[in-house]
């Protein structure tokens, strides 16, 4: 005389339905938190283990054309999902390469060396852009394709992109893109504003630093001096200024866009 299925083996039971609802809320609670390979892994090797041991009780218990399915179809059922977990892995775990290249407004090689940065959700990684203004990007996630990145120049390269900023969004799509880039003018120039004894806007007042134009302050005070080449990388500088019989030398920061003080009659 049989028993219920429910009661043949309830141990059995339990463990296997709990193991599918570990599975069920695992994947909605700890997907985002755990190494990808091992949680895809763990979970289709518990998920399997669990329908394999639900199906070892209801099995006999079952009847497909007047005979009854036998218990081995459960290790059958644990061997052909434990199977077809590694080949839908091993298919959906594909890289593919990406190249982006870095050309100016007419289409031609810019940068011919330097360090280019790509932000992978949030898991930077650098390249070094090549003697071809190319960056290239080796085993990228597959699933990262039509992902939008976040790309940086890194260093002093004396380039930016045309956002007038050295970050720039891109779409991975395909195997490569385009970036223009433009000259990075931000280290060009040093501004600041002129006042007298008396902390009055001065006009008029000829300015300058070693090798540079002399600059003329405008109607409100403030200057912009062209900085020479071999100074746009400095951050200090050692500035003149005159206005009519009177000068002055100070040593100034471009970061504190400076307020310079000069007599005036």
């Amino acid at each position: 005389m049989s028993n219920p299925t429910g009661k043949q083996n309830p141990v059995v039971l339990y463990i296997g339905s709990t193991m599918i609802i570990l599975c069920l809320i695992t994947i909605f609670t700890l997907s985002n938190k755990i190494d990808k390979t091992l949680f895809y892994f763990i979970l289709s090797g518990v998920f399997a283990v669990g329908v394999s041991m639900l199906a070892s009780v209801l099995s006999g218990r079952i009847t497909y054309k007047n005979a009854k399915i036998k218990a081995t179809g459960s290790f059958a059922i644990l061997i052909i999902l434990l199977l077809y977990s590694i080949y839908f892995y091993s298919h959906q775990n594909k890289t593919f390469d990406f190249t982006i290249y870095l050309l100016d407004k007419s289409k031609q090689l810019a940068i011919r060396d330097g360090m280019l940065q790509i932000r992978f959700r949030n898991a930077p990684r650098e390249e070094k852009i090549d003697s071809h203004g190319s960056a290239y990007f080796r085993g990228i996630s597959s699933d990262l394709q039509n992902d939008t990145v976040q790309v940086e120049i890194l260093g002093e390269t004396g380039w930016q992109f045309v956002n007038k900023s050295r970050t720039a969004d891109l779409l991975l799509q395909g195997d490569h893109a385009t970036l223009i880039v433009e000259p990075d003018n931000s280290r060009c120039c040093l501004s600041g504003t002129v006042i007298n004894q008396y902390n009055r806007l001065v006009s008029g007042a000829d300015l300058w630093v070693k090798s540079s134009k002399v600059s003329k302050s405008n109607n409100e005070g403030q200057f912009i001096i062209e900085l020479p080449l071999d100074l746009q990388n400095e951050n200090s500088f050692e500035l003149f200024i005159r206005k009519g019989k009177y000068e002055n030398r100070v040593i100034v920061n471009r970061i504190q866009n400076p307020t310079l003080r000069i007599t005036e009659d």
